[in-house]
C-alpha cells in the first residue's frame, strides 16, 4: 500500500493532540506515569490520527480476462498461461479492478478480431502465468490438501493451521467476502468454511478455535477510533478486491485456520490502527496487514499496536519498488516482500519482483536480530522474507463485483505476501501447540538468530533469491543471503515449519 497525503486545519489539530499524547508517554517512560497495554495502544491510535492522508490498496491484478480453472480441460496440475491482448498491453496493474479488466477485454477482443493477422503475429505478446493454491502449495513445499480437509491425525491437521486464528485487517467493506471464499474454495479444491457470527457486543477475547473443527469465517467492524460497531463500513471497490485477495490467500496456505476479517470504517491510519487494536483484543493469532504508509519519525511511537502477548504480525513491504513503509518497518512486524515465481510442477526458481518494496529505514534503529547481518547496519532493514507477488506470475483470486457474477483474476502485489506468510505462521503455531510449545515470542529471533546462522537450516528452510532488483540503487539488487528486496528469501515450507515448530524460546 501507499498513502495519499493532504493537509487541513483538522490534521493540524490532530497533530497537536498526538504531540500531547507522546509527551505523556515520554513522562511515563521517565517514571512520571504508567499505562497498561490497552491504554498505550489507545495512545498509538491517537498518534496515528496526526498522520494525514489515507492508506490506498495497491494490490496488483494482471490485465487479462482469466478463465475459470475448474472448467479448463486437461490435467489440474498443469500451470496455466494467459496471453495479454494487444490493446491491454501496458495497463497499470496497481489497483486494476476486475470490472475494468472485463470492460477493457471486450474492446480488446473486438480490436484483435478486426486487426490485420500479420500485425497480430508480429506483436510480441506478454504472457501471464497464474497458479492455483495447489500449485503454490507444491512450489513452496507444503502438503497437498483436499476439498474435504479431512485428515486423520492432530499433526496433519496442524499442518493445515487447525486451531489457529488469522486476523485480516483491511478498510471498508466487502459484502461478498464469505461467499466468494467458499466459491473460490469449491472451484480450487480447498476446504470450505462455515460462518461465525461475532456480535459487536461479544465478550473478548473469543474462545480459541477447535483443533478438530474445520475452517470458520467471521467479520468484525471496527469503529473509527475505538471499539467495535454493529454497522458495516461503506463499500469500496478497491478495498473489496484487496479483502478478497487477503482472505483467499490466507486460506490457501492455512485452510483449516479460523479467519476473522476486521474491517476498518475508513482507510485513515487511525481507523486501521483501531482495527489492529480490535484484532489484538480478540485472542492470540496472526494479524495480516496488506497496507502501509511511508515511514516517518512517528512510527516508533505506535509500536504498542504490535506488542500483544500471543500475537504475531505480518505486513506487506509495498508495491512501488524500493521504499520503506509502515507497518512493515516496525521491528515487531514480519515484513513480507515479493518475488517473480517460475514453477513447472517440479522445479521452482524466483527472482526479485521489480515492484516489491524494501530498503533501509531512515528512522528505526537496527533491531538486535539484524545486527549480525553486518557491522555497518545502523537502521532496520526490510523485507524480512518474501513470496510470489508478481501479477504476471500471479495467483488465482476470485471476486464478485456487485451487479456481476463471480470471476477470477490473476492477483499479485506484496499484498498477497502478507496473508500467505500469516498462514505459514499460523501453521507453525498449530504445530507448536501439538508439541506443547507456546507461540513464538519473536518470529524474527527464530529466523535471524536460529535458522539463518546455520548454513544447513537456512538452505533447507529458504530459497535464497539472488537475481533481480526493485530499483537502481546499489542495495536494490538481490544478493546471496539477506537482501532488502526479498529478505532471507522465500519459504521451503515443510523444512522451515519444522524448525519453527521446534525452537525453544
Amino acid at each position: 500500500m501507499q498513502i495519499s497525503h493532504s493537509t487541513s486545519r483538522a490534521a493540524v489539530r490532530r497533530k497537536a493532540r498526538a504531540a500531547s499524547v507522546l509527551a505523556v508517554l515520554a513522562l511515563g517512560a521517565c517514571g512520571g506515569g504508567s499505562s497498561d497495554v490497552a491504554s498505550t495502544s489507545d495512545d498509538a491510535v491517537v498518534a496515528l490520527s496526526a498522520v494525514s492522508g489515507e492508506a490506498l490498496p495497491t494490490f496488483h491484478m494482471a490485465p487479462v480476462d482469466i478463465s475459470d480453472p475448474s472448467t479448463l480441460p486437461g490435467d489440474a496440475d498443469t500451470v496455466r498461461s494467459e496471453t495479454v491482448l494487444p490493446a491491454m498491453e501496458g495497463l497499470n496493474t496497481a489497483r486494476l479492478l476486475p470490472e475494468t479488466v472485463a470492460a477493457d477485454a471486450v474492446v480488446a477482443r473486438r480490436l484483435a478480431a478486426e486487426a490485420d493477422p500479420a500485425t497480430l503475429s508480429a506483436h510480441a505478446a506478454s504472457v501471464v502465468t497464474v497458479y492455483t493454491p495447489a500449485q503454490i502449495r507444491a512450489a513452496y513445499k507444503l502438503p497437498a490438501v483436499t476439498a474435504s480437509g479431512v485428515v486423520s491425525t492432530a499433526a496433519a491437521r496442524a499442518a493445515l493451521g487447525a486451531g489457529q486464528t488469522i486476523y485480516i485487517v483491511d478498510a471498508y467493506h466487502n459484502p461478498n467476502a464469505f461467499s466468494d471464499l467458499n466459491t473460490y474454495s469449491a472451484k480450487l479444491n480447498l476446504p470450505g468454511c462455515t460462518s461465525l457470527a461475532i456480535a459487536a457486543t461479544a465478550s473478548l477475547p473469543l474462545a480459541a478455535p477447535s483443533t478438530s473443527a474445520g475452517c470458520t469465517f467471521g467479520v468484525v467492524y471496527a469503529g473509527a477510533s475505538t471499539g467495535r460497531v454493529a454497522t458495516a463500513p461503506a463499500y469500496n471497490a478497491s478495498w473489496a478486491a484487496e479483502i478478497a485477495m487477503d482472505v483467499e490467500s490466507a486460506h490457501a496456505i492455512a485452510p483449516l485456520a479460523r479467519i476473522i476479517l476486521v474491517e476498518a470504517t475508513s482507510a485513515s491510519l487511525s481507523a486501521l490502527g483501531n482495527a489492529i487494536r480490535v484484532a489484538n483484543a480478540m485472542g492470540s493469532g496472526v494479524v495480516s496487514m496488506s497496507f502501509g504508509a511511508s515511514e516517518g519519525s512517528w512510527t516508533a511511537s505506535v509500536d504498542s499496536l504490535f506488542s500483544t502477548t500471543g500475537m504475531q504480525y505480518t505486513a506487506s513491504t509495498g508495491d512501488s519498488g524500493a521504499a520503506v513503509n509502515w507497518p512493515a518497518v516496525s521491528t515487531k512486524v514480519l515484513a513480507t516482500g515479493g518475488t517473480s515465481l517460475s514453477y513447472n510442477g517440479s522445479t521452482r526458481t524466483e527472482t526479485v519482483w521489480s515492484g516489491t518494496g524494501g530498503g533501509s529505514s531512515a528512522y528505526t534503529a537496527v533491531p538486535t536480530y539484524q545486527k549480525a547481518l553486518s557491522s555497518s547496519i545502523t537502521k532496520r532493514r526490510v523485507a524480512d522474507v518474501a513470496i510470489d507477488s508478481d501479477p504476471y506470475t500471479g495467483q488465482y483470486i476470485g471476486i464478485t463485483v456487485p451487479g456481476a457474477s463471480f470471476g477470477f483474476m490473476a492477483g499479485g502485489g506484496t499484498s498477497i505476501a502478507a496473508p500467505e506468510w500469516a498462514g505459514l505462521l499460523a501453521v507453525a503455531s498449530a504445530q507448536r501447540a501439538v508439541a506443547s510449545l507456546p507461540v513464538l515470542t519473536s518470529v524474527h529471533n527464530a529466523l535471524y538468530l536460529s535458522v539463518l546462522p546455520s548454513a544447513t537450516s537456512y538452505a533447507a528452510s529458504f530459497l535464497d533469491v539472488t537475481s533481480g532488483a526493485n530499483g537502481t540503487c546499489t542495495a536494490c539488487f538481490a544478493a546471496t543471503g539477506y537482501d532488502t528486496s526479498t529478505g532471507l528469501g522465500s519459504p521451503n515450507g515443510t523444512a522451515l515449519l519444522g524448525y519453527l515448530a521446534a525452537i525453544k524460546q
